[in-house]
């Protein structure tokens, strides 16, 4: 069908198993389980896979999966061409708490709005086509509810998707009864609590920590977490009082967590960018312990 609107197209055999790593092993019938296609235009190549279902956007921004390496089959092949990433590779998800508190002795209102794009669309598309509104409204909410036992959902999720910038967006509404505790020792003395699970959630670790071989890790990953706070009454807070950021740039991946003054209140954001796709053996435990730096950086209160 490609070459019949004269646009240059070849089968190119992958490995969904060993990615990348089927460059390092010896030749081998067995070595590829899948095809797409590699199509060249205007002198750049764009690898297709006719088996995403779920793909939407320009060429530029489409996702062609984290194989790494290609046998394209053309007359002139002698080796596996490297397969470069798209923007639309990275797993790009982006998420804004708003919690509006009017009072503190009543409930705060909650907007979630979820932005999702390249990698992270496609998969929110396959998920909410295979799964029921009921059910997806059902896991959100509980997620919410570990942190706010006395959260209930205003109304089920709004979905919206930009086809043509291969952009998902999903917003959701919730009443939060509990936001406001009493503490403890300091019953006149009211606290909040928040946590970025976008990013605690989104980064995996290992279930084998004494390893030989690498880490893999999916990878490319750009997620951004931001939680709005905003205050019963005029409450206006000065940037010097608010915490410094929180920075960590290990070789593996990057993460901030940065303090800014909003209208009646403030913002968290939280943000976490991977570097690589695998960890080497003899680097986990360093990378482990950065990870739990970040970690334990996703939560906090306020009063």
């Amino acid at each position: 069908l490609l070459k019949a609107l004269n646009i240059k197209a070849y089968p190119a055999f992958v490995s969904g198993t060993n990615n990348k790593a089927v460059a390092q092993a010896l030749p081998s019938p067995l070595a590829f389980d899948h095809v797409i296609t590699r199509i060249d235009i205007a002198g750049k190549s764009y690898w297709i896979d006719g088996t995403r279902s779920y793909q939407r956007g320009s060429l530029d921004n489409r996702a062609s999966g984290s194989y790494g390496s290609a046998l394209v089959i053309t007359p002139d092949t002698h080796d596996l061409t490297e397969m470069v990433a798209s923007s639309g590779q990275v797993y790009d998800a982006d998420i804004t708490e708003t919690f509006t508190t009017s009072d503190y002795l009543k409930p705060a209102s909650l907007k979630v709005v979820e932005i999702y794009q390249g990698a992270a669309a496609e998969s929110r598309r396959h998920t909410y086509a295979s799964i029921a509104r009921t059910e997806l409204d059902r896991h959100q909410l509980n997620r919410y509810a570990r942190l706010y036992p006395g959260i209930e959902q205003v109304s089920s999720y709004v979905l919206t998707d930009d086809i043509a910038n291969n952009t998902l967006t999903i917003t959701r509404e919730y009443i939060v009864s509990d936001f406001w505790e009493k503490d403890e020792d300091e019953p006149n003395k009211l606290s909040y609590s928040i946590y970025a699970h976008l990013v605690g959630y989104g980064v995996d670790t290992p279930r084998y920590i004494r390893r030989k071989s690498p880490l893999a890790l999916d990878n490319p990953i750009k997620l951004k977490h931001k939680v709005v706070i905003v205050m019963p009454g005029e409450y206006n807070i000065d940037a010097t009082e608010l915490p410094a950021p929180t920075v960590l740039n290990p070789p593996q991946f990057t993460f901030t967590k940065s303090f800014k003054p909003e209208t009646n209140g403030y913002s968290a954001t939280f943000e976490y960018n991977n570097n690589t796709d695998e960890v080497a053996a003899k680097d986990v435990a360093e990378y482990l312990a950065e990870i739990r730096k970040m970690e334990n950086s996703l939560g906090m209160s306020g009063y």
